[in-house]
């Protein structure tokens, strides 16, 4: 009887693949997510601004991206095993030196140390649910669950930040997010040592492949579509607590839920998506994405225009937003890498770069204009705005 060759029977278990994937790909959210709660009493502990507090999110996301331009190749050339080891590794350091952080320069440099981590395991989740399948409604689907575990992570972790604040002392934060990376790192080690995935250890490094993605135009089309995605979702993570809380003074409870509508959308679009990419092109799927998102932004700026600061003038038009966000997040990073199976993770690493320094720059700009409803509206509209422009200038140079 011929035995099952790894990658086969790795493809079969579904279950297994996803049991590996989801923690690398949502480990940089839950960093995020379940850290964001505990901002506002971080920066009454260590006596700085809550704006400069925030900057502990804006640079994580920026080396998260930035980082990556170095796993990327890295992982090509070396093999994404070693690469993802190392990464957890790194991860875990990150976490215990924010858990005995003592000051804001401290608690700093461990972020950034955490977003180190992240970039490797990160890039590699979507590399290699990229590299698993032939079939695009497959490789999409794949793609648009792992997009979907994220905003699950804004459901959650949001939630269990808070808790976390109100019962026990913030360095619980860490310390959670410490397990949850070394039982991920002890998973992995066993998946490793069950599977012997060429994907995972074989040199994928191309430098003829590299060339043709910076000279395709799906490259520049597709990849402004994964940055708008990014800095929408960025925007509404980094402003909702102090528009909610702050502004329109909601309970605890009340933003709990809030926060779980919008994320539930992201996820439903993300699940979405890969149906929609049955019956309409990539590119239709991004532009009819991107209507959402300059709609919600210009009706959330008519609202505060005419009501001022409401919570359903935030709310409702933030869903529609979203859920632009969502089904542009699966079907412009699919657009982006369809034509390409080598140099996968250098290739996701130049998006990844992109979209999160874009991210970054968006959320330092947001600090500058002010963290306001009108902020978040003329965000979202600017960058929906990016999207129509791009798209009149290369319509008829992509692949459709």
């Amino acid at each position: 009887m011929q035995s099952v060759a790894p990658h086969q029977t790795l493809k079969q278990n579904y279950v297994m693949l996803l049991l590996l994937l989801l923690p690398w790909a949502t480990m940089f959210a839950a960093c995020l997510d379940l850290y964001l709660p505990a901002i506002p009493k971080l920066a009454t502990i260590f006596q700085v601004p809550v704006e400069q507090m925030l900057h502990t999110q804006s640079f994580f996301v920026l080396t998260l991206g930035l980082s990556m331009l170095i796993v990327g190749p890295l992982t090509d050339i070396f093999g994404q095993k070693k690469i993802v080891i190392a990464s957890l590794c790194v991860l875990i350091i990150g976490h215990i030196n924010a858990l005995f952080a003592e000051n804001y320069l401290t608690l700093l440099y461990a972020r950034i140390i955490e977003a180190l981590g992240c970039s490797g395991i990160l890039l590699i989740a979507y590399a290699y649910a990229r590299q698993t399948y032939n079939d695009p409604n497959k490789t999409t689907g794949i793609i648009g669950t792992l997009n979907a575990s994220i905003g699950l992570c804004w459901i959650t972790l949001p939630a269990t930040g808070t808790f976390l604040i109100a019962h026990y002392e913030w360095q619980s934060i860490f310390a959670i997010l410490t397990v949850a990376s070394l039982v991920s790192l002890l998973f992995t080690l066993h998946y490793f040592s069950q599977f012997n995935d060429d994907n995972i250890t074989h040199d994928q490094f191309n430098i003829h492949s590299l060339k043709t993605f910076f000279r395709h135009p799906n490259t520049y089309f597709y990849g402004l579509g994964c940055a708008v995605t990014q800095s929408t979702c960025f925007i509404f993570t980094s402003q909702a607590p102090t528009i909610l809380l702050d502004h329109l003074h909601v309970s605890l409870t009340h933003f709990s839920i809030d926060f779980a509508v919008v994320a539930l959308c992201f996820s439903f679009t993300n699940l979405y998506c890969s149906q929609m990419l049955q019956h309409l092109t990539v590119r239709e799927v991004v532009m009819w994405s991107n209507s959402l998102i300059f709609i919600g932004g210009l009706i959330m700026l008519l609202c505060y225009e005419a009501f001022g600061i409401t919570h359903a003038g935030f709310l409702i038009p933030m869903i529609v937003i979203i859920m632009g966000a969502g089904l542009m997040c699966s079907s412009a990073l699919w657009g982006a890498i369809r034509e390409f199976k080598t140099n996968t993770a250098t290739i996701l690493a130049i998006l990844g770069a992109v979209r999160f320094s874009f991210s970054a720059l968006t959320g330092f700009c947001s600090s500058i204009i002010g963290l306001s409803i009108s902020s978040v509206g003329i965000i979202t509209t600017v960058l929906a705005s990016l999207m129509i422009l791009s798209d009149l200038y290369y319509k008829k140079k992509i692949t459709q």
